[in-house]
């Protein structure tokens, strides 16, 4: 098997070299290059091909490209955090990474169609629908998109729904067929007005691939709906496995150097060609200014462009000077915090509002004019027969990512969707 190790300039050729023999005499492997790592002295050599440097991203990219390894062999005594790195950088390029009680294999991937897709991925409430809303928004103006989303508990085939009317009626109604009403594809084909599918998965690799999934063909069936791009969200740690042809990596302003760096997170920034930062779902009007946090990026991906931005609800009619009643995810103080953000968002005077874990408030929401729900929060389902049993007029609500300086924030990402359509034409 065709390898190039990794080693440390500081073990000494003569370390590297019996590293390298054993290799070649016990493991049979071919090995065209090493890769070392830091100082080394002025007479170092080895009887392989050998690439020098600090940065490990880069000698890692350059021997790849050059010598095209099937895997790398790991003879370093870097710690577990440094070898996960590395093996997240040679997961990005295709390559697996093993060591001496480790091996770590690239991720495996689909490509079931001619369909351009571009993975949507962070780990945990990042508002990663809300910004695949955003690129939506701006893939309007180029090409037809549509949006997967990788969800539990859905059937075992991919949902797709399209044109949902936004009435009461028609949800409720999906819902008794046994429809998942609350799932992202309900709120994306709602608010953005594109096919969108539902698909189940199970199951998490290191990567964030699944064991199981219905991505591939629910990315088919939007390619049937007449989508040209297709954003496919992730769900928790979890990504698509379908070989995209772009990523952008949504992470909460408040994450650590540390939590950045766990694998998950660390393989989605390190492959992203655009990541977002988004201000935490309920802080009204915060902006991401963290100098600590950008520096943690950089330190993952250096080039890669970076959008901030927070994450502010859209209500989806007019409501103006109306009183409202608001539902939202989460506990009533939670509730109580976004309402500055929809009064001023929509005009509308919010009377009452309640978290989603307040159920039985058939009464409450009678006496104002509209009950705000939004989509996709918990016990939706519920919260929908409640408003109908009160005769309450509802009005649906979705999240949107706003950019701090939306100019650069489009620019970035017309940029990506057009050459995901470009390499889409060249498959083709």
């Amino acid at each position: 098997m065709r390898a190039v190790v990794l080693a440390d300039g500081n073990f000494g050729a003569a370390a590297v070299q019996r590293a390298i023999d054993f290799l070649i005499v016990n493991k049979g492997y071919n090995i065209a290059a090493a890769a070392v790592v830091g100082a080394v002295p002025d007479d170092f050599s080895l009887g392989v091909p050998i690439v020098f440097g600090s940065d490990i991203r880069s000698i890692l990219d350059d021997v790849a490209a050059k010598y095209r390894p099937r895997v790398f062999v790991d003879v370093t005594e870097a710690d577990l955090a440094r070898k996960l790195e590395r093996a997240i950088i040679a997961a990005r390029l295709g390559i697996e990474m093993r060591g001496a009680d480790y091996v770590i294999s690239p991720p495996p991937v689909r490509r079931p169609s001619g369909t351009a897709t571009i993975n949507v991925v962070g780990t945990g409430e990042v508002g990663k629908t809300a910004v695949a809303l955003s690129l939506i928004e701006a893939a309007s103006g180029i090409c037809k998109p549509g949006h997967a989303s990788m969800q539990l508990d859905l059937p075992p085939h991919p949902e797709v729904v399209s044109d949902v009317p936004l009435t009461t009626e028609s949800i409720l109604s999906a819902y008794f067929a046994g429809r998942a009403v609350a799932g992202d594809h309900y709120a994306v084909a709602a608010a953005a007005g594109v096919p969108a599918c539902g698909c189940s998965f199970a199951g998490t690799g290191l990567s964030g691939v699944p064991v199981s999934s219905v991505v591939a063909d629910g990315v088919l069936l939007l390619e049937e709906a007449g989508a040209e791009l297709v954003f496919v969200e992730g769900s928790g740690s979890s990504i698509s496995p379908v070989e995209p042809d772009g990523w952008v990596a949504v992470v909460n302003q408040t994450a650590t150097t540390d939590e950045l760096r766990e694998y998950a997170d660390a393989y989605s920034v390190s492959s992203a060609d655009m990541v977002v930062v988004t201000a935490p779902k309920r802080d009204n009007w915060k902006r991401t200014s963290s100098k600590k946090l950008t520096s943690a990026i950089r330190s993952i991906n250096p080039d890669v462009p970076i959008a901030t931005g927070r994450i502010v609800p859209k209500v989806l009619g007019n409501v103006k000077g109306s009183e409202v009643c608001f539902v939202t995810d989460g506990t009533a103080e939670e509730a109580g915090k976004r309402t500055v953000l929809i009064e001023r968002q929509s005009g509308a005077y919010v009377v009452k509002s309640f978290g989603s874990e307040t159920l039985g408030r058939k009464k409450a929401l009678l006496g104002t004019d509209k009950v705000l729900l939004e989509l996709g929060i918990s016990n939706f389902g519920d919260w929908l027969k409640e408003c109908a049993n009160a005769g309450a007029d509802v009005v649906f609500v979705a999240e949107r990512f706003v950019p701090a300086e939306k100019k650069d924030f489009g620019a970035v990402a017309i940029a990506l969707f057009e050459r995901a359509l470009a390499a889409r034409k060249t498959r083709r």
